[in-house]
């Protein structure tokens, strides 16, 4: 008979993930969805001209169809989605969500008004809200709690990979397509360049939908027969763990949900800063911090995963991922302020990279520091809905909270580099002080679930 734990869970193996080898070529399996996310979410950008020039849209009607068609719906289906990771295989609804955005994103190709482009958006953003509760309750159960922060940043370099693939693959098609006014498609007829560029970046997906399908699931730690029957007919175990993680929880959010304000206050101004503060080009600026994105933010991303790993495995730090994202706020907050009140480019370039490299940090340990402190059956709803307080709060109010400083208190658009500068020193005192003083909220949460079973327990790697 299997052990079993306080929460009801017994102690399970990985089953067809026993070896190192099998793992990581699933935490792969999981980059290209997210890759491929990324650039069906993003490849729009790319495309504004074409489409307001065909559709005859405004720009106010573009930025709706880039910002709320498609975060709205990621945001409605994100906990049903983690709902259905707890009870089904997470495969299915991965190769689902999959198949739903590609082929949203290649309908976007035919759309032919805004109102039937913005479904198309909004469907696109239900399918990937599927992937990540799904992807961290498959880490957490393939990897002991002791990787999976350096796990975790592995998976999280995807993004950046994919942020710059939408561009770099864009930007291929289009090159290749040139001039050309429409391109012959058998069975479907003439193509914009534009419309071509949906289809072609939604057929992948399709073919990864099915590779979903055909692998193995892996064993998740298995709910005794009574927890099983309790968990399947309602939600008191999410309910309970909550109120008995009440502190640490409230905390992880919070602080997550602030960090995420810092990253898009950074991503949508840094340009807008240096074009009117230090009169660059604007080809100038994407190129140079395209560089910088591309290093310093995986590079940051991956060094978030060492060094929690280290501080919990050398110094014994069970809130070593919490420190983590501590010095990545109180460091991007720091390095921030300098850089968008640098005298020259040259030092705001300089300062923009150690700002990006520190705020990286988190990216990859958020999810993980949330994971390791929940039971199984629970982590595809917790992560889901620590989704939606990042999303909603940070992607949402990042971008606004500059404009609002700069517009109502400066009235000065040359200013924006202070409004950036007061938020990046208000993000990392807010972050440091929410986790600073519940760091032993977090040991005690962590403590407790060192007695939930991990699927991969005894495996270091």
């Amino acid at each position: 008979m299997k052990p079993v734990t306080e929460h009801g869970m017994a102690k399970n193996d990985t089953g067809p993930y026993r070896t190192a080898t099998a793992r990581w070529s699933f935490v792969g399996l999981l980059m290209s969805g997210m890759v491929l996310s990324l650039i069906d979410r993003q490849i729009i950008s790319l495309l504004v001209e074409p489409i307001k020039a065909d559709l005859g849209l405004s720009d106010t009607q573009f930025s709706l169809l880039v910002g709320p068609a498609f975060v709205v719906f990621y945001l409605l289906f994100g906990l049903p989605f983690g709902w259905l990771a707890d009870r089904i295989q997470r495969r299915h609804v991965i190769a689902l969500g999959v198949a739903v955005w590609s082929t949203a994103t290649m309908l976007c190709g035919f759309a032919w008004s805004f109102l039937s482009l913005a479904a198309a958006r909004a469907t696109v953003g239900a399918g990937e809200a599927s992937l990540m509760p799904s992807s961290m309750s498959i880490l957490s159960d393939l990897f002991s709690r002791q990787r999976l922060p350096f796990v975790t940043s592995i998976f999280s370099i995807s993004m950046h990979i994919g942020s710059a693939a939408a561009l770099l693959v864009g930007g291929v098609i289009l090159g290749v397509l040139g001039d050309t006014q429409s391109v012959s498609v058998p069975l479907v007829g003439e193509l914009a360049p534009w419309q071509l560029t949906f289809v072609l970046v939604g057929l992948p997906g399709l073919v990864l939908a099915a590779v979903f399908m055909l692998v193995p699931e892996p064993r998740r730690a298995t709910l005794t027969a009574a927890a099983s029957a309790g968990a399947a007919t309602d939600n008191s175990g999410l309910t309970v763990f909550m109120q008995r993680n009440a502190r640490t929880i409230a905390a992880q959010f919070a602080a997550a949900s602030v960090l995420t304000v810092g990253t898009y206050a950074f991503v949508s101004w840094s340009p807008a800063y240096l074009i009117r503060a230090h009169g660059l080009s604007s080809d100038h600026v994407a190129f140079v911090l395209g560089v910088i994105m591309l290093v310093c933010g995986p590079a940051g991303t991956l060094g978030g995963g060492l060094l929690s790993g280290w501080l919990l495995d050398t110094r014994g730090r069970k809130d070593a991922s919490w420190l983590v994202m501590m010095l990545s706020a109180a460091g991007s907050g720091v390095f921030g302020v300098i850089a968008f009140t640098s005298a020259t480019a040259t030092a705001a370039f300089i300062f923009l990279a150690a700002a990006i490299l520190f705020g990286s940090l988190y990216i990859g340990i958020v999810h993980a520091a949330l994971q390791v402190i929940t039971p199984g059956h629970l982590r595809g709803r917790m992560a889901a809905i620590m989704l939606i307080f990042m999303t909603g709060v940070g992607a949402s109010s990042g971008p606004v909270v500059v404009a609002l400083i700069t517009d109502f208190v400066f009235a000065d658009p040359l200013r924006v580099g202070v409004s950036v500068a007061i938020v990046a020193a208000a993000v990392g005192c807010s972050v440091c002080a929410l986790l600073g003083f519940n760091l032993s909220h977090y040991r005690d949460s962590y403590s407790r679930a060192e007695t939930i079973p991990s699927a991969h327990r005894d495996m270091g790697n």
